[in-house]
């Protein structure tokens, strides 16, 4: 058994968590079916999923079940269903339920029980995870996860198909980011980034070995991620939120349900990648959804 507060390699967890670890262990996770255990851990590798990824996470691409009983739905899809019925700490991030994540805490939870498996098993579902996001052209959540497999070369392959993107006006921010992060421990980058200036430092940067202008590279961090595109209704609440509206105002503006706010909230915290309504905000206003 997970011993209560264990956490992945860097990770430091407060009192507070650790009770929480404890609470996940014994109330939740001990009291759930194996199919459902394999499920969580298995896919606790991915920062966001659909059922397709996951079915090639669990290693079950392709597999159909009874299509008399339950027609055309993938196993990860009736999984899904039956986690999210479950109030399984899994947060919807699209008004179709197609993108999921977990919740940060439950997630990392997941992630200790699974570092206790053997390495090899971690790098296979990290490298099954690259493979159908190489094929559906997320190169960044592709390189991410090939140089989490340990193919550093691969990832590194990958992460310059992001990048031709974005020379191309196709912005990857977590390309971006993964550019950055690259520096020095890598080969120097052959797209060609001339429309992004800090990949241009970046560049100079690795071949000259100047430290000041790595330390200016840290300066300048790489613009959030829009997950999946905000709602009209999503908007409209965010918008309310912005101007200080709190979520009674806003039900009561809208006319709609306290419950119905707070489950557009969770959208818009997992679309804009934040974990508060002020960085939700914050998030909106670099990416240009809301204005100053």
């Amino acid at each position: 058994a997970l011993v209560p507060g264990g956490g992945p390699p860097g990770s430091r967890f407060d009192a507070a968590q650790h009770h929480v670890f404890a609470y996940l262990a014994d109330d939740v996770f001990g009291h759930l079916a194996p199919h459902l255990k394999t499920f969580l851990l298995q896919t606790s590798v991915l920062d966001r999923m659909c059922a397709p990824l996951c079915d090639a996470v669990m290693g079950v691409e392709g597999e159909m079940l009874d299509h008399d009983a339950i027609g055309h739905d993938s196993y990860s899809r009736l999984v899904l269903e039956e986690i999210e019925r479950a109030n399984l700490f899994l947060l919807p991030l699209d008004d179709e339920h197609r993108w999921y994540r977990f919740h940060h805490l439950f997630r990392a939870f997941l992630q200790a029980r699974l570092a206790l498996e053997p390495p090899s098993t971690l790098a296979e579902l990290h490298r099954r995870a690259s493979r159908w996001l190489e094929q559906q052209r997320l190169w960044a959540e592709a390189s991410e996860h090939a140089r989490a497999a340990g193919d550093g070369a691969h990832a590194a392959a990958l992460g310059e198909h992001a990048l031709c993107g974005s020379a191309g006006g196709q912005h990857d921010w977590p390309a971006l980011g993964w550019a950055e992060r690259e520096l020095g421990r890598s080969q120097p980058l052959s797209v060609p980034v001339a429309r992004h200036t800090t990949l241009d430092a970046a560049s100079q940067t690795h071949k000259a070995s100047e430290p000041e202008h790595l330390l200016a590279l840290t300066q300048h961090p790489s613009p959030p991620l829009l997950v999946e595109a905000l709602s009209e209704r999503e908007l409209e609440v965010l918008r309310l939120i912005a101007a200080g509206a709190s979520n009674q105002a806003v039900a009561h503006t809208l006319v709609i349900s306290l419950g119905t706010v707070k489950s557009h909230i969770n959208h818009i915290l997992g679309k804009l990648a934040a974990s508060n309504r002020t960085e939700a905000v914050a998030h909106a206003r670099n990416l240009g959804i809301l204005q100053e």
